[in-house]
């Protein structure tokens, strides 16, 4: 069997971990603030959204060569 580097391993971890981040925003963050939630934190979760998406998409990059 092969055995990830740490390198690798890392880069998938934090691929994982952002992209689960991602979906707890889609599927219940951002429904639960447009159903009685401030607008702010509405405004907020678009910006980290927006972000975490360049940061996945840049992993991916990186990891699906």
């Amino acid at each position: 069997m092969a055995k990830l580097n740490n390198c690798v391993y890392n880069k998938i971890k934090l691929l994982h971990e952002l992209s689960s981040i991602l979906w707890f925003i889609e599927r219940h963050a951002n429904i639960d603030e447009s159903h009685g939630g401030s607008k702010e934190c509405l405004v907020m979760l678009g910006e980290l959204e927006r972000d975490l998406e360049k940061y996945v998409d840049k992993i991916k990059a990186v990891v699906c060569k």
